[in-house]
């Protein structure tokens, strides 16, 4: 639970402030959710474990994006773990927010992709990658 809560459950409280009115009670393995967004935070929770299962160390700055996603009716676990390609470590290089996965997939379906954006964003990572 540590790794889904954080230290002295600072994810958890991450959490708790992005959706307002939200009430999360955790006692032992079970979370229970309460309030006018619990869908959508019952729906955080289930994508999250699914992130930890599958190797993923969680932050706030991940849940942040994870919040996100969320919130944008977008499944992380199809963001976060779509593989672009592999580095020349061979590590595996994964988007980290949506629209770095819609990104990828459009540079890897067409010839030609123009990336417009702000700096500091991955368009030239991962078209490279």
């Amino acid at each position: 639970m540590v790794g889904l809560l954080g230290q002295r459950d600072e994810l958890l409280r991450t959490v708790e402030r992005a959706f307002d009115g939200t009430i999360i009670h955790v006692r032992g393995n079970e979370i229970t959710v309460d309030g006018p967004e619990a869908e959508r935070v019952a729906r955080l929770f289930e994508e999250l474990v699914i992130l930890l299962e599958r190797g993923h160390w969680l932050d706030p700055a991940y849940i942040g994006r994870t919040i996100e996603m969320v919130k944008d009716d977008v499944r992380p676990t199809d963001v976060l773990t779509a593989e672009v390609a592999k580095s020349s470590r061979g590590k595996s290089v994964h988007p980290k927010t949506a629209g770095q996965k819609r990104y990828a997939d459009a540079i890897a379906s067409n010839v030609i992709t123009v990336g417009i954006g702000p700096a500091g964003t991955g368009k030239s990572y991962l078209a490279v990658a």
